[in-house]
């Protein structure tokens, strides 16, 4: 078990667990997690990695898919690009698909 604090007890720990997993999955959009709903609508990369690690050991299968879904994202130059952009949200966020090397699921 991981070292927390000796005021955390068991049931706090399974709370912050179960609370960690609504919020990832109240943010799942199939494939992906968004990593804050209103504010950042489409996959970024570096989330991606820390959404990945939240999923793998209850949800191995979502967290496989969280980084399936990034590299799907990577440029002909091998580069992963920050943002990959959803379909759906194109248009919910500045600068947007049209900036630079446009990539969407």
């Amino acid at each position: 078990m991981i070292d927390l604090p000796e005021n955390f007890d068991e049931a706090t720990t399974e709370n912050l667990v179960a609370a960690a997993k609504t919020v990832l999955k109240n943010n799942r959009l199939g494939t992906y997690t968004k990593p804050a709903p209103a504010l950042y609508p489409h996959q970024w990369n570096w989330d991606a990695g820390f959404i990945a690690l939240g999923y793998a050991r209850s949800d191995f299968r979502q967290a496989c898919s969280e980084m399936t879904s990034l590299f799907r994202g990577q440029w002909a130059n091998g580069m992963v690009p920050q943002i990959v952009f959803s379909v759906e949200n194109v248009g919910q966020y500045f600068p947007g698909y049209f900036s630079g090397a446009p990539v969407a699921l």
